[in-house]
This record gives structure tokens, C-alpha cells and sequence, in this order.
């Protein structure tokens, strides 16, 4: 990508580098070659991360190439998010920008004054100190060439990125602590639910036994209403079999007579 020498492939390369393991002498050339501020940017973010990230920045400081000079400047403003870097190296850089912005070149003093504003936020001593820097420069003349960009100043950009940062910090610990007062709600909410849980299984097992006792109830009505329908039909079973006595008793009386009739009228027939 790099070799390329187109200039979107030259800014690809350069982020997606592993500032690991790429070697310190392909830093340093791209560092020579660097021929636009995009790529100056990212070199400089780019070896901020790298091992070697100071040695670098104090190496491209010293280039005569203005771009080379500002990727140094870059590294520097890169570097002061690195908490691991002593303020007594920052401080140096400050002295450096006092001393040497009016005879820096033109992308240079941009770079400069973008690590000054980096500086300025690192930390309330050092910003004490990048103040006073950009009271003492002034205001930092940069040609930007036939375009709206513009240089910021140094101290208010400062003080506004000091206080959005004071915010964000303070939305950051609002959020915790809410989340804290819903993690305490959850955990009230989840005991009550379990008091309410170690009380139910009494109430299901009343409800059971309620339960249980109903179908007793049925049961017991059930068998009695069968015993009463088994009564019935033996009522009914026992009456239906006299009643067919009876029936048969009348119908043999009923045969009785009626022969006897008929033999009288025979013998009356026989003596006329």
C-alpha cells in the first residue's frame, strides 16, 4: 500500500500498521517521505504506540523537512494520553514550543500547536503551564493553502476540552451510580420475590388440600346419590315383581271361574 505512492493507500497502510512489531527503520523512513499532514497525523499516532515512541519523537524533531518535523510534534501530542510517560519530558516539549515557534516552518507550527493544546490537557499542572506557553506565543499564523481549515487557539481550546472532559466524567459516575441504585432496586426486588416464593408453596398447599377436600365432598355425594339410584331400582325391581304375582294370581283366579262356568253349563246341558 505504502509503495503504492497513491495517497488514500499511503494513509491505509499507516493504520492498519502494527506499531508492535513494524520496524523502527520503516518508521523512520516513512517519516522521511511523509509528503501530506494526513499521513504526518497518522505516523505520528502510529509511533506513539510503538516501543521506541519517544526515541522517535526526539529523532523527528531534529528532521529540516517540515512534514518530518511535524509527524516529531504529532508523536509528542499522541503521547500525552500515555500515562506512562513522566511530565518532566512534557515540560521540555513546552519549553521547546516557546523557543522555537516563530522559527518553525509552516506545518510544523500547526503540529506544535496541536501538541501544546495535547499537553494542556493532560493534567491541571501541565495545563497551568501550556497556558502560560500560549499567552507567551501568541497567536499561531499557519496557511492552510486554499481551504476553510483553520488553527485553533491554543488556550480556550484548552479550557473547553478540560470542561467537556470534567462532564463526561461526571455523566460517566452519574450512570454508575444509577446503575448502582437499580443494582440495589434488582437485589430488593429479587429477595422480596423470594420471601414471596418461600410463602407460596404454603399457599399452593392449602390450595391443595382445599382442593383435595372438595373432591371429597363430590365423591361422597356421588356414592351417595349412586346408593340412593341402587335403592331405588331394587324398590322399583322388588314392586315390579309383585305387581307380576299379583297379575299372574288374578289370572288364575280368573281361569278358575271361568271353567267352573263352563262345566256347570255343560252339566246343565247334559241333564236337559
Amino acid at each position: 500500500l505504502w509503495k503504492s505512492g497513491v495517497h488514500d493507500a499511503q494513509v491505509l497502510a499507516v493504520m492498519i500498521a502494527d506499531p508492535e512489531s513494524i520496524p523502527v527503520g520503516q518508521l523512520d523512513r516513512w517519516a522521511g517521505a511523509a509528503n501530506d499532514h494526513m499521513i504526518s497525523y497518522q505516523l505520528g499516532r502510529l509511533a506513539a504506540q510503538a516501543p521506541t515512541a519517544v526515541q522517535r519523537a526526539e529523532k523527528w524533531l531534529k528532521a529540516k523537512k517540515d512534514l518530518s518535523c511535524a509527524t516529531g510534534w504529532n508523536t509528542v501530542a499522541a503521547l500525552a494520553e500515555d500515562p506512562t510517560v513522566a511530565d518532566a519530558w512534557f515540560e521540555d516539549k513546552l519549553r521547546q514550543v516557546r523557543d522555537g515557534m516563530e522559527a518553525a516552518q509552516n506545518r510544523t507550527r500547526y503540529s506544535m500547536n496541536t501538541a501544546l493544546i495535547a499537553i494542556g490537557c493532560r493534567n491541571p499542572k501541565l495545563q497551568k503551564q501550556a497556558i502560560a506557553v500560549a499567552r507567551a506565543i501568541g497567536k499561531v499564523e499557519v496557511d492552510h493553502g486554499d481551504t476553510s481549515c483553520k488553527t485553533p487557539a491554543a488556550e480556550p481550546y484548552i479550557l473547553k476540552t478540560v470542561k467537556h472532559r470534567k462532564e463526561v466524567a461526571a455523566r460517566r459516575a452519574a450512570k454508575k451510580a444509577g446503575k448502582k441504585t437499580a443494582a440495589k432496586k434488582t437485589t430488593k426486588k429479587k429477595a422480596a420475590k423470594k420471601k414471596v416464593a418461600k410463602k407460596a408453596p404454603a399457599r399452593k398447599t392449602t390450595k391443595k388440600t382445599a382442593k383435595r377436600k372438595v373432591a371429597k365432598k363430590t365423591t361422597k355425594r356421588k356414592v351417595a346419590r349412586k346408593a340412593v339410584k341402587r335403592k331405588t331400582t331394587r324398590k322399583t325391581k322388588k314392586n315390579a315383581k309383585k305387581n307380576a304375582k299379583r297379575k299372574v294370581a288374578k289370572r288364575k283366579t280368573a281361569n278358575r271361574k271361568t271353567t267352573k262356568r263352563k262345566t256347570a253349563k255343560r252339566r246343565v246341558s247334559k241333564k236337559r
